[in-house]
């Protein structure tokens, strides 16, 4: 059975799940490496996470699910972006965005008890490098929401 982490959030007793929305309710759930709310030509709020960025699940469970709205520029990089979730050093699930456009990508975490998870990519990108526009930050991947379940 799931507990909550105290003051992170409410999960309704039907769908048991936590959806946190980049620029609205995520400020107790992201460490370092995130950078300030944007908005994306299609109207979608996101935050852009750098090479490495940390962030905390509401919940503790012994499986967790997550579902990640996501975004990136491969197509304009010329290669697929390789991205994972991380605990303690150890690759735990890990996703590959083909396209630029928005995509949802799920994955599970065994035995999640609140500890700091990292999301890395294994070829972060550079919107200066790409489109030449003096945005120096080296990024791996773009975040609308985070769905949050235990299973």
């Amino acid at each position: 059975m799931p507990s909550l982490v105290p003051g992170k959030a409410n999960f309704s007793g039907m769908d048991h799940s936590k959806i946190i929305l980049m620029g609205q309710d995520d400020a107790t759930f992201l460490g370092y490496g995130w950078f300030g709310v944007e908005r994306s030509p299609e109207d979608v709020l996101f935050r852009a996470a750098g090479k490495q960025a940390i962030f905390r699940l509401p919940l503790t469970a012994d499986r967790v699910e997550l579902a990640f709205l996501a975004a990136a520029r491969p197509l304009h990089a010329g290669e697929p972006l390789q991205f994972g979730i991380n605990r303690d050093g150890e690759r735990l699930i890990t996703w590959t965005l083909h396209t630029n456009g928005w995509t949802v990508r799920c994955g599970v975490i065994e035995r999640y008890s609140g500890e700091d998870l990292m999301l890395e990519a294994d070829n972060p990108w550079s919107p200066d490098k790409l489109y030449q526009n003096g945005d120096s930050r080296l990024l791996s991947v773009l975040v609308s929401s985070i769905r949050v379940s235990f299973v």
